[in-house]
């Protein structure tokens, strides 16, 4: 997910707007995936930070993003992206096309816009100095330095020796 968090007051103060209306929110905490946007037929993007809650309510608090279309686009429009790290791995891929058109005498009109975006894991040991370690349902990677842990510390309490 691709979430927006203005002023790091987190994505629920970040209104997000598409052409001036409220986005549908993508997920269960009634935030905004911008990936689900048409980012290819946007033509502009208006970010307003201060005193917007004034006009748009406590949704506003960190700011307001306006996504603009453009409304208008006549043609067609590709691209194909692709790319990997240089260890070999982390491949990505992208493919999007756009399509516009007018009908009825130009009483109407027609958009149309897709993207497929394809993303592969990093693998951990690959990597020069790193090493991918696995406890428990945590994972994490670790350089050579000493390991930390993204699990809870209780699961390694240190224990007094005899002594």
């Amino acid at each position: 997910m691709n979430l927006l968090n203005l002023r790091d007051l987190g994505p629920n103060r970040t209104l997000v707007l598409l052409d001036g209306a409220r986005a549908v929110p993508s997920n269960s905490t009634l935030n905004v995936d911008i990936n689900l946007l048409p980012t290819e037929l946007v033509q502009r993007v208006d970010v307003v930070t201060g005193g917007a809650s004034a006009d748009w309510g406590s949704d506003a608090v960190a700011g307001v993003v306006n996504f603009i279309l453009d409304k208008n686009f006549t043609g067609l429009k590709g691209f194909v992206q692709g790319g990997e790290s240089e260890y070999g791995d982390g491949a990505n891929t992208q493919v999007g096309l756009t399509f516009g058109s007018g009908f009825l005498g130009d009483r109407g009109h027609f958009e149309i816009s897709g993207k497929f975006s394809d993303q592969e894991q990093v693998a951990a040991p690959r990597r020069p100095g790193v090493t991918g370690i696995r406890v428990g349902r945590c994972s994490a990677i670790q350089t050579v330095r000493p390991p930390t842990s993204c699990c809870p510390t209780s699961a390694f309490r240190a224990r007094p020796t005899a002594g």
